[in-house]
């Protein structure tokens, strides 16, 4: 007999790749919970070696109607009650080589998907968003369920961690009809792509086991999502969502006047190039800084190592090339390491360095970030890389020995405190 349990994804996790005994192949692991029925949802946890388990994350994502075909079942573990979210059956679906997991298509679907934006707690089983500034000492460090409307998503950030791996994050902006500017922050990658579908005023979230959390330096309480949550979007049947929508209508999201932008947060200090580099030679790191200047070199048409360069689809960190195609990640944290990488488990980004000039001087080798230059671009990567070099001479000089106004952050390279790096991650409107 063929078992096969079908369900709307309504959570899932990132692939986690394990730590490697060299004498056994590497495996990874991958957790996301369906959803069948009003009652129950039941976790799931895949065990697949680490290009497998990419290409079938890469398959399907948080709202997909999947099929899993022969998993094992068997009881949860207690210990793993931290690393999943919270359900009535204290079972779990067990994935391998041997089962099958596909998504599915088609009229059949809207059976399952009904289920997705039902509340997976009780409709008055939340907090306010001014219950938690209010209380937040008290909930500090407790994860507990939230009721709010979209008020702005963030920009996508990417964020080196104190072991030197970069990480990406997602701050998203919540208020309701007494309360506004109240922060969640996202880490993880698939519900980051789930949290960038959302709209400011049109979506009401009913947010699941989120942790509260103290921000000390700019002095606020926020909420951070956890292996635990799950975000119901537009939660139907729950009578204060729907008066939650109707109330958000009539408030004007210019009105509130709150900015998820850094420079707008940490007041960033405007400098010309002379005083950049001062503060350079300073040790005036970890700021953010503005600039008038114009763009003095800006090369796109000469050669594709210069602009473009392939990261781990794990660590972020950057792919080395070797011995016609031999690709691995140098990182000794990442698990992935010495294992052969494909495109499944490489992720291209823009990696430009251009020199900016004014009338004190030029800075050169400035990264220019990923999200500027698809913007300026209007294209991916791979898009680009298609581009006949007439087109990009074109685009180069669209820009190049033009006047901008720039973000600059200057950091420190995680792995070497010699070393300086200096970023553009934001155009602003000229002033000059």
């Amino acid at each position: 007999m063929i078992m096969i349990v079908c369900g709307v994804v309504i959570a899932k996790q990132e692939l986690k790749i394990l730590d490697k005994d060299p004498n056994k192949r590497a495996q990874s692991v991958m957790n996301f919970t369906i959803r069948d029925s009003e009652r129950y949802f039941i976790n799931a946890i895949c065990w697949l070696p680490p290009s497998d388990m990419a290409a079938l994350s890469a398959a399907f994502s948080i709202a997909d109607v999947v099929a899993l075909v022969y998993p094992q079942i068997r009881k949860q573990k207690i210990d793993s009650s931290p690393f999943v979210p919270w359900t009535e059956i204290k079972l779990e679906l067990y994935c391998n080589e041997k089962c099958l997991i596909q998504k599915l298509h088609g009229p059949q679907i809207s059976k399952y998907k009904m289920f997705f934006h039902k509340p997976c707690r009780d409709h008055n089983d939340y907090y306010t968003i001014g219950q938690i500034m209010t209380d937040g000492e008290l909930l500090k460090g407790q994860d507990l369920n939230i009721l709010a409307a979209i008020q702005q998503i963030g920009k996508l950030s990417t964020v080196t961690l104190s072991d030197g791996t970069l990480k990406e994050k997602l701050d998203i902006l919540l208020f309701d009809e007494n309360t506004s500017g109240f922060h969640l922050i996202i880490w993880d990658v698939e519900m980051i792509s789930y949290a960038q579908r959302w709209n400011a005023k049109e979506h009401i979230i009913f947010a699941v086991d989120v942790r509260i959390k103290y921000n000390t330096y700019l002095k606020y309480y926020y909420a951070e999502a956890t292996k635990k949550s799950i975000f119901t979007m537009n939660p139907v049947d729950l009578n204060e969502a729907e008066e939650l929508f109707i109330a958000v209508q009539h408030i004007s999201l210019e009105d509130l006047n709150i900015d998820l932008d850094p420079f707008a947060q940490l007041t960033a200090k405007e400098v010309n190039i002379q005083e950049l580099k001062q503060h350079i030679r300073n040790d005036q790191y970890d700021q953010m800084f503005l600039i008038n200047c114009i763009l003095s070199q800006f090369d796109i048409d000469n050669g594709l190592d210069r602009y473009v360069s392939k990261q781990c689809k794990i660590c972020r960190g950057r792919v080395v090339d070797e011995n016609n195609n031999n690709l691995y990640c140098p990182n000794p944290s990442c698990q992935l390491g010495q294992s052969d990488m494909n495109e499944t488990t490489i992720v291209q980004t823009f990696d430009l360095q251009v020199d900016i000039s004014d009338h004190t001087g030029t800075m050169e080798k400035v990264r220019l970030s990923d999200d500027v230059m698809k913007k300026w671009m209007n294209c991916t990567v791979e898009e680009f890389l298609k581009y006949p070099d007439d087109e990009k001479t074109v685009l180069k000089w669209k820009y190049l020995l033009e006047r901008f106004k720039f973000g600059i952050q200057v950091k420190k390279h995680p792995k070497d405190e010699k070393q300086t790096t200096i970023r553009i991650v934001r155009q602003f409107v000229q002033d000059f």
